[in-house]
């Protein structure tokens, strides 16, 4: 999901300025792209074909051809034993993310999909859902409601760290087994299920797309809607959100009549972003530049409280995602060190930490 204030890097009017060092970090917009990349990357040619995965189970191979291409795809840094069981998986307390060495523009290495129940101790070793190859990556995993099947972008290290987090969308069981390539742009991103799970919405170049869940009848939601940097789909299946514009604000999509509205007014230099909505589908929750911390609100704007605080090394609260019970809410905290996964209660309260070590974790599913 977009991070806001790292377009200030390509001169993008509207964004925070104390986030610059943020700009290579993927971003959900292409805005500017060609500016930071032209210098440095001339790409001769992509091949997108099925392969061979992590050696379990069939893959998804990216690869970049290039000229003066950037650094990057170290192996995925935390060896795992333990595959996670569909069993385990399907657990409702069962998060899902991205983990990796470094998960920042240039420097982006090699990934895994990884889960933990929420409640498990600190100390105990995140479950192994599927990792790239050398030189490869994966990005938003998004689970189905009945928590059988996952999708995700895949990609170079080199596409998925410079180019917005985009690549080509995968479809797999909740395993990481049964892969199935699903677009071959190699520009889309940010997908999410349906509450039915007949369809997926992700972002094509600043767009909304839609399509079945087997990557058939691709089609463009034309609502007015642009530069999409987020996307999530309501609960009751006919709406979605999305963290759109410049600066960016969400709008809520009818899907059935092609029409938005405004979540609330505009406000001279305060963006929200990623929304995700409640398990009921009565409010949403969302991040607010200026405090960079996550928000609570009813559909109509009101009874807004402030759900974290980020301070003492703080920099960005964002992706959050609501528990299926509504109970608790994971997300990205944006520290010093690098980023990891919190967990809050819905409710309010403190936050703790999910996710802790050298390596950096982002991208939560629930």
């Amino acid at each position: 999901m977009r991070r806001p204030g790292e377009a200030d890097r390509f001169g993008v009017p509207g964004q925070r300025a104390s986030l610059v060092h943020r700009w290579l970090r993927p971003r959900r917009r292409r805005i500017g792209i060609a500016v930071g990349v032209a210098a440095v990357l001339t790409v001769t040619a992509i091949v997108v074909w099925p392969g061979g995965g992590d050696g379990n189970a069939p893959g998804l191979v990216t690869r970049v051809l290039a000229t003066g291409a950037p650094g990057g795809g170290a192996t995925a840094p935390i060896p795992k034993a333990d595959r996670a069981t569909i069993a385990i998986a399907a657990q409702p307390t069962f998060l899902i993310f991205v983990a990796g060495r470094s998960l920042t523009g240039t420097s982006f290495s090699a990934t895994q999909i990884a889960g933990r129940d929420w409640g498990w101790p600190i100390g105990r070793e995140s479950e192994l859902i599927d990792a790239s190859r050398t030189g490869e990556a994966y990005w938003s995993p998004a689970v189905n409601s009945d928590r059988t099947m996952i999708v995700y972008v895949g990609g170079s290290v080199t596409q998925i760290g410079l180019f917005a987090g985009q690549g080509d969308i995968v479809s797999a069981q909740l395993n990481g087994t049964g892969q199935h390539v699903l677009t071959t742009t190699n520009s889309d991103s940010d997908p999410v299920w349906s509450p039915d799970g007949r369809q997926i919405a992700f972002i094509r170049d600043g767009y909304i797309w839609l399509m079945s869940s087997d990557g058939s009848h691709q089609r463009a939601l034309v609502t007015g809607v642009s530069v999409v940097h987020s996307i999530a789909w309501a609960p009751n299946g006919t709406e979605l959100a999305a963290d759109a514009g410049q600066p960016g604000r969400i709008a809520i999509i009818n899907i059935q009549n092609n029409s938005f509205h405004w979540f609330s007014p505009a406000r001279s230099g305060v963006e929200q972003y990623d929304p995700s909505w409640s398990p009921d589908g009565k409010q949403l929750v969302y991040g607010v530049t200026g405090r960079n911390a996550l928000f609570i609100s009813n559909l109509s704007g009101t009874n807004v409280r402030q759900l974290t605080s980020c301070t003492a090394g703080c920099e960005q609260d964002l992706e959050p995602t609501w528990s299926p019970d509504g109970s608790q809410i994971a997300f990205v905290r944006t520290l010093a060190t690098g980023e990891q996964i919190y967990v809050v209660p819905a409710a309010g309260g403190a936050a703790r930490p999910e996710t802790t070590g050298p390596d950096q974790h982002a991208m939560p599913s629930w």
